[in-house]
Parts: structure tokens; C-alpha cells; sequence
């Protein structure tokens, strides 16, 4: 059968009613991967002859003797075929980035079961009873109270439930059976105390050890990673003996201690390939003598706004990239001996360079040889004695912070915490090209009120849609000296190559203002300038590639050349289709949300964004101040985002003399330049598992496990299959899940026996029939 994606989805269903957005499970955001198995304590680790024991006896199954399910990926997909002389499997998992805490709950249902709960005791800070939102009583029961103020909320809307920073809070007098409900925001102070004789209830997540870990995010604590991997193991040990599911990180370790534990080439070579950062240890740093330090920002750099409040539906994500189950699954793997270090593949090079974990900045750290030069605008906003600036609301964004009424936070009045947001707060990244254009990732999918600009440097340095192309693949597939013959950089463009500056100047720092020195950003763009002068490059390359040219050049050397050229092709027909078409191209809906955002701030404000996907393909959007008028829809079908020869138009009417960019034209350059960061995560994995199958002896079996965001994934399968890899005499075509789960569904996943025993995917003659159009493969 084929893959779910080439079929009827559950979005086209969820488009055509608007009101089953809430069907559609979870978030389908890319994560970057930022956090690194560094530090974690390895102690903790189960070693290979203790897992092997276990998959020997009833590591793998219930009390009961029957497999335990798997929760981790939405879907897995198993194909396989002939590559280099090696019979090959290739087990493909696509996730929607849960946290690991998530997939945890009981019965493996990620979205949290709501309900009340136990509010403030009596004599705690309460809310003035003159600002309820409803009354009701004398006379009520508990449950009375309860049942009547759910009916209030669902007639008032769903703001008014609340959300991960709080609920609604129901004050309950037992003596005279009064209800009092109030919205969540409304302030609670000493003055007004809850009674006693009263009974307080909180509506929100009843997973209470889940609720707590959220909320210490929420408030800015960065909780150790020691424990929330302890917090996590108890909980999975509970799933297992009350549910009967494990996670996909025991799995996995069980299968890699088989294969290892079984000699004589019983069980197959196994190899791990992850979206996880590409670690130090596999690049260097190149320094260019012929170019000096990169100048200041030019001044339409410098004019740029400053940065805007976050989206109110942003600052109540408690998703702060520590808590990922691919993060933890990084860290399990990365600590266990079960699967030897050589045989993890680590395939997320976007932050390059930038790290937050304080072990993993030291191995980068380590890379230099002597401190880099200082940026030059900092020394010259430091010899200036240069202020910062104050951050007022941008002229192309709405205010976005709550109302008076708000609950009192650790917060600057921007509604964001100032604790971090310097650079000097932050360990110093090491330059790199990848961390350079993968901010424009971090801008779109999470962190869209921070500003940068590529606008300069694609209307004055590149020019045209075939420079562009010219430039990126000679980038990733050349060497850096002929990516930068693509392009026109030297001493009067380099100015326009910075994104963003350390200073601010002109209509952004006010009137008649002197220079002044703009807030931090978080760390989200780590390489503000372009580095040529001084980046990282694959280890021992000469000339300078870049990490991921060294990877598809060390296969070439290996005998790999036809299955490179191959990826390269694809890598230019993928980000050639999202190129034309920037709405349709991106499946996930993320860069049409982020166009609404920039360019129709009043729709964007005033619809459901909860499934960026289910958006995109919407013909009308429902008003949230008119839900019920059709007068007051929005059209979405016509809106649409230019293609890249419309965009480069547009940037040709760009003067940088003359004014800085717009918010139109700064979200058109971050969607171009992210085309090609997304699909080259793809290219990497796919050279990655070529890489794995060139590790293993000749003639040897080997199965690669991939596990990557289901966007990608996706793509890597449609490649594969294309190099005549197939799922033929695999159960339901090889796939286990699918790709859109409604909110109350277990995510734990029955596997296959193939998947229980690698050994099985290569019995024949089942193996023959998958592998028979695969024997006339060139890669063979």
C-alpha cells in the first residue's frame, strides 16, 4: 500500500470543516535540535550486555508475554533494496517533535486530558469578586458548581479556558453553595484572599507532574536535564507495566545490543541516523588571511525596527527546545554503549557552530586557537559609550500583550524575560555559513518578532534566481571559494551581507537620536554577518567545504559519485518546486503563516492559527471576533506568496540608500533562504545513510534507523524510492501509523515482527521480491 501522504489526508477533511482543527494533532513544527547529549550523566546508561539480556528475556514485552507497542514517531516506514553491494532496510521514522513528557501520558494520548483541579488553598491570594465573570447560587453541589461553569466557558469562547500559563479559576462557598468563575488572567492579590470555608478550582492539565514541569519552563527555568530525563525513565516505567507501550529510545537500544551481542552475522550491521546538531568533532575552523574582519552593518541595517512583542499565543508555548523527544532520544543513545559511537549519524548542521549546552560550548570552544577578533560594531558602540535602546512597538507589527489584568510575572514589560537576551550573556558561537542562513529557520517557525534582514545582501550580492541556485549548490555540493564566484561580495557589499546589527541608528532609535546599541536577540541569530573571512569547514578539506560538501565528496571518494549526483539532482528539482510556488511547496503551512503575519497582520490576528497546514490550504477563515458572521471571513485562497522570480523583482526596487527593508520583503527573503536550509537536512540524511552502508563491510547486511521531523522524512522516503528501494512483502507496505491523529488517539505504534527482529527483513524470499527492481539499480 502507499504511504498515507500520496492519499487522502485528514487535513483536507479538517479544511473542508474548519471547526475540526482541534481533530488535528498537535503541532507540526520543524524542530531545530539545539539542544546536544554533552553532560548528560552517562552513569545512567544501560550497558549493552544488560540490554542484550533483556532482549534475550522480556525486555520487549509485557507481564503478560505479548510485545510491548512503541510510542515516539507518528509513522514508520520500512523499505528496502541493494546499495553498494550491501543488502539494506531502511526504517524511516517520522515525528511531530513531541516532548518526551508528552508521549509519557497515560495510554500514550500526547494532548493533554483537561479538567479541574485543586486551585488555591483558602487564605492564598485571590481574585476581587467584583470581577467575576459569572455568579451563580446559593444552593449549588461541587459538581453542580463545576458542570454550570463549563457551560459558561464553552458559551464565552475557547480563550477563555485558558492555557498553559493558567485556567480558569472557580471559587466554590461549600456553606451556601456559591460559584464564582473567573477568567484566567484576572489578577490574584493579598487584598482579596480566597475564603474560607471555600474550595478553589483550577481548569487545566490534569497530568499534574506534567502541568508543574510546563509551567517552571514557562516562568524561564531552565529546568537540569538530569532531572527530566529522571522524571522521564519513572514515567516510562509506569507506561510500560500499566499501558503495555514502551518508548522508541528502549526499542531501539534493545535492537542495537542485539546486534551487537549476536556474532557470526546473525543479526545485521545497524547504523542511527538523527536530526540532531552535527557535533564539533567533525569540523574545523578555516581562516582566510586575504580578507580582513567584517565591516559594520550598512546603514538600512542599522535603521532596521526593533525587535516586537512575541505572539500572545507564543509566550503561553512552554516549548523551550529543552524537553524534545528527539533531544532526549540524542542523549540516550549518545550515553549507552549499546551502539558504538561511529554508527550514530548526526544530520542537523543549521546552528552550526552555536551551542546552549555548557559542555557542548566547550567542544566548540576548543576548535579555536586563539580568541576570534572582536565584532568591530561592538567596539564601536563600546568606545561611544553607545546606550541601548528602548524597545517601543515596530511599525509593522500589532501589540500582542495581554490586557491589564494579567497576572503578575518575572517579566519586563515586553511581555519577555531580559535575563539572556544579550549576546554577552551567551557563549560566543564560532562563525559558520549554516548558522548564518539557518536563522532564517528560527525566525519563521518560532521566533518571528525578532528582526533580521537578508534582503540586502539577495537584492545587491546575489541579484537573480539563477545566481541564487548557482550560489547555494556550489555552497553545499563545491567548495566555498567557488559559492563565493557565484555572488558579489567585497568591500562596498560586505556591509549589506550583515542581517542584523549591534547598533541602531535613524528612524529606529527615534528622532535626532544618537547611535544606540540594540537589545540582544536571544541567541536566535547567532552569525549576524556573513562569515568570509573566518568559518567552519569539513575537517581536513582543502579547499574549504562545508560540512555537509565534505560528507557527499568522502562518498564520491568511496565509490558513492552516481548516488551524490543523484542527491544533488533531487536537492535542485525539491527547492526548485518550492521556489515557484512558496505556498504549495511547503506542505507544513509555516511559511504561509509567517506571510500572513508580515504582510496581513489584521487576518493573522483574527484567525486560528492552532495547524499552520490546515491554513494553507483554507478557502475562507472564520473570524475570532465574528465566529459566527460569514460577513467577516477572511479570503484565504487568494493569497498567495510570489515565487522566487516575483521576489527578485521586488528586491530589485530595494535601494538600500534609501530605506531599509519592509516586513514584506524581509519574510519573502527568510522563506527563500529557508528553502534551501529545509531540504538540504534531507540531502543530509540521505548521504548519511549512504555513509552508514559504506561503513559496514561488503556483503554485509546492515538496517539504518532514521529518525527525523515527518516533513523530512517524507521527503527521504519519496528519494529512496525513487533509487528503487521498496516495501513489497512488508506488511501494509511497510508502514506502521499515519501521518494526522486526532487528539484523543494512542500514539503507541503495534510493530511488526520485522521490526521487533532486524533479521527478518532479509529472509527470503521476501527480501528478493522488495530488492528485485532494485538489482537493476546503478548504485549496486
Amino acid at each position: 500500500s502507499a504511504p498515507l501522504w500520496r492519499g487522502a489526508s485528514i487535513a483536507a477533511a479538517a479544511a473542508a470543516t474548519f471547526g475540526a482543527w482541534v481533530a488535528v494533532a498537535g503541532s507540526r513544527r520543524r524542530a531545530l535540535g539545539r539542544h546536544t547529549a554533552a553532560g548528560w550523566a552517562r552513569s545512567s546508561a544501560s550497558s549493552a550486555v544488560c540490554l542484550a539480556a533483556q532482549a534475550r528475556g522480556r525486555g520487549g514485552e509485557t507481564s503478560s508475554g505479548r510485545r510491548l507497542k512503541v510510542a515516539g514517531p507518528e509513522w514508520v516506514q520500512t523499505l528496502r533494496g541493494t546499495l553498494l553491494g550491501r543488502e539494506v532496510a531502511f526504517v524511516c521514522c517520522g515525528e511531530a517533535h513531541e516532548d518526551a513528557i508528552a508521549l509519557t501520558r497515560e495510554e500514550g494520548i500526547v494532548e493533554p486530558e483537561e479538567g479541574w483541579f485543586d486551585g488555591p488553598a483558602p487564605g492564598s491570594p485571590g481574585p476581587d469578586a467584583a470581577k467575576a465573570l459569572a455568579e451563580r447560587g446559593p444552593g449549588l453541589s461541587e459538581e453542580g458548581a463545576q458542570a454550570w461553569a463549563e457551560k459558561v466557558l464553552s458559551s464565552l469562547g475557547e480563550d477563555f479556558w485558558g492555557d498553559e500559563e493558567g485556567g480558569a479559576l472557580l471559587i466554590f462557598d461549600r456553606a451556601g453553595g456559591l460559584a464564582r468563575l473567573f477568567a484566567p488572567e484576572c489578577r490574584r492579590s493579598r487584598r482579596h484572599r480566597v475564603p474560607e470555608g471555600s474550595v478553589a478550582f483550577e481548569w487545566g492539565d490534569l497530568d499534574g507532574q506534567t502541568r508543574a514541569f510546563n509551567r517552571r519552563r514557562l516562568e524561564g527555568e531552565k529546568v537540569p536535564l538530569e532531572e527530566y530525563d529522571a522524571m522521564v525513565a519513572k514515567r516510562k516505567s509506569a507506561r510500560k507495566k500499566e499501558d503495555g507501550f514502551e518508548l522508541l529510545d528502549d526499542w531501539l537500544l534493545r535492537q542495537a545490543a542485539t546486534c551487537a551481542s549476536s556474532g557470526g552475522g546473525a543479526s545485521p550491521h545497524l547504523a542511527v541516523v538523527l536530526e540532531a546538531p552535527v557535533p564539533a568533532e567533525e569540523v574545523e575552523l578555516h581562516f582566510d588571511d586575504a580578507q580582513g574582519p567584517p565591516p559594520a552593518a550598512h546603514a538600512c541595517v542599522r535603521q532596521l525596527d526593533l525587535d516586537s512583542d512575541t505572539d500572545s499565543d507564543d509566550a503561553a508555548d512552554p516549548d523551550d527546545g529543552s524537553g524534545s523527544f528527539l533531544d532526549y532520544l540524542h542523549r540516550r543513545l549518545s550515553a549507552s554503549d549499546a551502539l558504538p559511537k561511529e554508527r550514530l549519524y548526526r544530520i542537523d548542521m543549521r546552528s552550526l557552530g552555536d551551542a546552549e549546552d555548557e559542555e557542548d560550548g566547550k567542544a566548540w570552544q576548543a576548535l579555536l586557537k586563539a580568541p576570534l577578533p572582536e565584532d568591530v560594531e561592538r567596539l564601536a558602540l563600546d568606545a561611544a559609550g553607545a546606550p541601548k535602546a528602548e524597545r517601543g512597538e515596530s511599525a509593522d507589527d500589532e501589540d500582542d500583550s495581554s490586557d491589564d489584568e494579567a497576572t503578575d510575572t518575572n517579566s519586563d514589560e515586553d511581555g519577555t524575560s531580559d535575563s539572556g537576551s544579550d549576546e554577552e550573556d551567551l557563549p560566543p558561537p564560532l562563525p559558520s555559513w549554516e548558522a548564518y542562513f539557518g536563522a532564517a529557520s528560527e525566525i519563521l517557525y518560532y521566533s518571528r518578532h525578532i528582526k533580521a534582514d537578508y534582503v540586502p545582501f539577495l537584492a545587491r550580492c546575489v541579484g537573480s534566481q539563477a545566481a541564487m541556485q548557482a550560489f547555494f549548490e556550489a555552497l553545499y555540493f563545491g567548495t566555498v571559494p567557488d559559492a563565493l564566484k557565484q555572488v558579489s561580495i567585497d568591500a562596498r557589499t560586505q556591509p549589506l551581507t550583515r542581517i542584523r546589527s549591534l547598533a541602531v541608528s535613524g528612524a529606529a532609535a527615534g528622532e535626532g537620536a544618537p547611535l544606540l546599541r540594540r537589545p540582544g536577540d536571544w541567541g536566535f541569530v547567532p552569525v549576524k554577518v556573513a562569515p568570509v573571512n573566518c568559518y567552519l569547514k569539513a575537517r581536513g578539506s582543502d579547499p574549504p567545504r562545508l560540512w555537509i560538501s565534505g560528507l557527499a565528496q568522502r562518498l564520491t571518494e568511496a565509490g558513492a559519485g552516481a548516488l551524490v549526483a543523484a542527491t544533488q539532482a533531487w536537492y535542485r528539482e525539491a527547492v526548485g518546486q518550492m521556489l515557484a510556488n512558496p505556498k504549495a511547496g511547503d506542505l507544513e503551512g509555516d511559511y504561509f503563516v509567517a506571510w500572513l503575519r508580515a504582510c496581513r497582520r489584521e487576518v493573522y490576528d483574527d484567525i486560528d492559527r492552532y495547524a499552520p497546514e490546515v491554513v494553507r490550504d483554507l478557502a475562507w477563515a472564520p473570524s475570532l471576533s465574528h465566529p459566527r458572521s460569514r460577513q467577516h471571513r477572511h479570503d484565504l485562497g487568494d493569497v498567495r506568496i510570489p515565487s522566487v522570480d516575483e521576489a527578485f523583482r521586488e528586491f530589485a526596487a530595494f535601494d538600500p540608500d534609501a530605506r531599509s527593508s519592509t516586513a514584506r520583503e524581509r519574510v519573502l527573503a527568510h522563506i527563500l533562504v529557508d528553502m534551501f536550509q529545509l531540504r538540504l537536512v534531507d540531502v543530509a540524511a540521505i548521504l548519511s545513510m549512504a555513509s552508514a552502508v559504506v561503513a559496514a563491510p561488503e556483503g554485509e547486511r546492515v538496517v539504518v534507523v532514521l529518525y527525523a521531523g515527518a516533513d523530512h522524512s517524507k521527503a527521504i522516503v519519496d528519494f529512496w524510492r525513487s533509487q528503487s528501494f521498496a516495501a513489497e512483502g512488508l506488511t501494509r507496505g511497510g508502514l506502521v501509523g499515519k501521518e494526522d491523529w486526532l487528539g484523543d488517539e494512542s500514539r503507541a505504534l503495534t510493530f511488526p515482527g520485522y521490526l521487533h527482529d532486524f533479521s527478518q527483513l532479509f529472509q527470503k524470499p521476501s527480501f528478493a521480491e522488495s530488492a528485485r527492481s532494485a538489482s537493476q539499480c546503478q548504485f549496486r
